[in-house]
């Protein structure tokens, strides 16, 4: 990234992390409980997006909105651009039937970003 567009995002965002690759995920707080919103679409974004819709912590319409917004207003990671952004478009399309998302989609999805889907089965009080 050019120092113009660092300074820039500097201005622009309440903070930053640095990534272990050299480059920063921008982010800014919002709402009472001040919630990260994160602007740098990483690999492990991605991920973490597909393990929250896995474990039910988010509805497959706040997958496909996230992924749509992701899509319109978010900065990728130029590490890994191609695979991430597919993946990113792949999940946009997720309610419309003829795509849909199955298990074994986001299995391989989160093959090809470095990870692997781990299921456990609990016994529930009857």
């Amino acid at each position: 990234m050019d120092a113009r567009k660092r300074a820039q995002n500097e201005r622009k965002f309440a903070g930053w992390d640095e990534m272990p690759e050299g480059g920063r995920r921008y982010w800014f707080e919002v709402g009472a409980d001040r919630e990260r919103v994160e602007v740098m679409i990483t690999r492990e974004v991605v991920a973490s997006r597909i393990r929250d819709y896995l474990q039910h912590r988010i509805t497959r319409a706040a997958l496909v909105a996230w992924a749509e917004d992701a899509l319109m207003d978010g900065e990728f990671d130029d590490h890994d651009l191609d695979t991430i952004r597919d993946i990113t478009s792949r999940l946009g399309l997720a309610d419309v039937r003829e795509f849909g998302l199955s298990w074994e989609d986001c299995e391989a999805y989160l093959s090809r970003l470095g990870y692997r889907a781990k299921v456990e089965v609990v016994q529930t009080s009857l």
